[in-house]
């Protein structure tokens, strides 16, 4: 799946200690206005070191070539 499009919010980090492992746990969340005929807003995540890699702001167009969506529920 590819997406692209605009950043619209950035939401602040979130952190935490996993339950099961024990381990530290970052991730930010975003949300993408997406370059279509009818454009849809998208919430995606970024975590742990990848909130350092893709230092995402308001008003970045973005191209995401490998989006893994993941459905909750």
């Amino acid at each position: 799946m590819e997406i692209r499009g605009k950043i619209i919010a950035v939401l602040p980090v979130k952190d935490g200690i996993g339950k099961t492992t024990g381990n530290e746990w970052k991730s930010r969340e975003f949300v993408l206005e997406t370059e279509e005929s009818k454009p849809q807003s998208v919430c995606l995540q970024l975590m742990n070191a990848n909130i350092e890699r893709y230092a995402v702001e308001v008003g970045m167009t973005v191209h995401g070539g490998d989006v893994k969506p993941y459905v909750y529920g």
